[in-house]
């Protein structure tokens, strides 16, 4: 069915609609969910939750008006955001002495998208929130300063934290794979 007829139906009410458009982006708003909360648990929990969002606002939408992939993306990300907010997001002190070293690239560029995720996945929940915000999704600092009602410097430093702890796993795995390749 095409994108249009399909966003048509589901504004109708049409089950087959439905059905064909969870499917056709259950996908899309999973990945958003994983990369935000890191639990694939909650991750299945929060995908219904914004599912039951996205067709009580769907008749709304305007397909006219643009496209739906980025207006579904805003309403996954804002419910995943309010969820973690809702959890009172802690920031505990970065260990890397607790850092699994089951990745097997070392280089950044080596990584599938899927290693990527598990190593962002490996920042606590503050810093991983942080990192998404800022240079997955692209808000400002001082947008997520707003969001969480933080400082603008506390988030900054959250950040330059967040990518310090990543370049450390990343120099962890390179030198243990320097040492396995010695061998």
């Amino acid at each position: 069915m095409a994108k249009d007829a399909l966003i048509l139906g589901c504004q109708a009410g049409d089950k087959n609609s439905q059905k064909e458009f969870l499917e056709k982006y259950s996908g899309f708003v999973f990945a958003i969910c994983v990369r935000y909360c890191g639990d694939m648990n909650y991750a299945w929990d929060l995908l219904q939750e914004i599912f039951v969002k996205i067709f009580v606002s769907i008749p709304s939408f305007n397909p006219k008006l643009g496209n739906i992939e980025p207006w579904i993306g805003t309403i996954a990300r804002n419910h995943c955001l309010n969820y973690m907010k809702s959890k009172r997001i802690t920031f505990k002190e970065l260990n890397i002495q607790e850092i699994p070293l089951s990745l097997r690239n070392g280089a950044i560029e080596e990584m599938t998208s899927q290693e990527l995720i598990n190593l962002i996945g490996m920042l606590p929940d503050g810093y991983r929130e942080i990192f998404n915000m800022i240079e997955t999704d692209g808000m400002s600092t001082q947008e997520v300063a707003k969001f969480l009602g933080m400082a603008e410097s506390s988030v900054r430093s959250k950040l330059s934290r967040s990518k310090s702890y990543l370049k450390k796993i990343l120099l962890k795995i390179k030198s243990k794979e320097a040492w396995m390749n010695s061998i």
